[in-house]
């Protein structure tokens, strides 16, 4: 049990930082299915063209937003 309402006010998660984690998880998670999604609809001829065979097109969608977030370039900012 928490001491004072003031520790337990501090310790306890709210919506407020929790929120930004949950709703960028959701977001990414949403990019994630439209780009496979998206790759997936081009002709053989077309992911030829760009050098993608349409086995690595979930490993490329991943490594992307790898990226993404190691640059800090996130999809919602």
């Amino acid at each position: 049990m928490f001491k004072s309402p003031a520790v337990s006010h501090e310790c306890r998660p709210t919506l407020r930082r929790s929120a930004p984690s949950l709703f960028s998880r959701m977001g990414e998670a949403l990019l994630r299915i439209r780009a496979i999604n998206e790759l997936n609809g081009l002709s053989d001829r077309h992911l030829k063209d760009i050098g993608v065979e349409r086995r690595e097109i979930g490993a490329i969608v991943e490594s992307e937003l790898q990226r993404l977030r190691r640059s800090d370039l996130t999809w919602h900012k």
